[in-house]
């Protein structure tokens, strides 16, 4: 290697580390990474996990352009947007729902009378708004099938694809999803069994756009390693302005949040 490649490669391998990878992402695409991603669509009026229409609005006034949804299937193998039907019961808090329904149709949902005056989302409903602001990004959030989500999403509404990206749950799934074009993976590790080995070889053999970790992880000293490979490290679900400038002295580039925001990094007036 000559005097004027080694001298390019020693610029561009420092840039990149001083500045956290925030603008060095040329392996990743051309899409800029954010530090924040709003949770379940951001919250409002004091109210969480929503996934509303309302929430993706106001938030994207308040400067989100990136928002993580929840994604659940219907007793007719649609995908809308719904944390659960029943682990955190966040089905019935929402929506005044008949005492025999447990699992709705796609139309069911739709229909249901909300309890907050919020609007409930499809999956396509959720695209088609994406597609309407053309300047923001879905990541998932599905609660089981995702790769079978994800092959719906290629499949029946391709031309809203590059408005996604996925989170994988397993290594497995990065490889699946890959396979079917998303070249922007997020690997979550809320629902593995974490080797911190596994984690950093993975990420450091494989093209991810962040892993995501829970606050309990990420203080661990998974997320100082990761960012030692050059890996995007995002924590989840952080609501204090201080908490998060804690974090980012240990490895963490950005946070899923329900409250902060992106245009002046102050917390909403809740």
């Amino acid at each position: 290697m000559n005097i004027k490649k080694q001298f390019q490669h020693f610029f561009w391998s420092t840039f990149c580390v001083i500045f956290s990878f925030a603008y060095c992402i040329a392996s990743e695409g051309e899409i800029t990474p954010p530090l924040y991603i709003a949770h379940a669509g951001g919250a409002i009026e004091n109210q969480t996990y929503t996934n509303s229409l309302e929430a993706l609005n106001l938030n994207y006034g308040k400067g989100f352009r990136f928002f993580e949804m929840d994604f659940s299937w219907t007793s007719d193998s649609a995908l809308v947007a719904i944390h659960d039907w029943g682990e955190t019961d966040t089905f019935r808090q929402m929506f005044y729902v008949p005492p025999d329904m447990t699992i709705p149709t796609k139309a069911q949902f739709l229909q249901l009378k909300s309890k907050t005056g919020l609007t409930q989302l499809s999956l396509e409903d959720v695209l088609r708004w994406a597609n309407e602001k053309g300047d923001v990004f879905i990541v998932t959030d599905v609660k089981n099938d995702n790769v079978k989500a994800l092959q719906k999403i290629d499949t029946d509404f391709r031309k809203y694809k590059k408005y996604i990206i996925p989170q994988v749950y397993k290594y497995k799934e990065y490889y699946e999803v890959k396979k079917l074009g998303y070249s922007n993976i997020i690997l979550t590790l809320y629902k593995m069994k974490i080797d911190p080995k596994e984690v950093i070889n993975f990420a450091r053999n494989n093209s991810l756009f962040a892993v995501t970790m829970n606050e309990r992880t990420t203080q661990s000293g998974l997320a100082y390693y990761l960012y030692r490979y050059h890996t995007r490290v995002y924590t989840h679900t952080i609501n204090d302005i201080n908490f998060f400038n804690s974090l980012r002295k240990i490895g963490v580039f950005g946070i899923y949040t329900d409250y902060i925001a992106p245009l002046n990094e102050q917390p909403y007036t809740k």
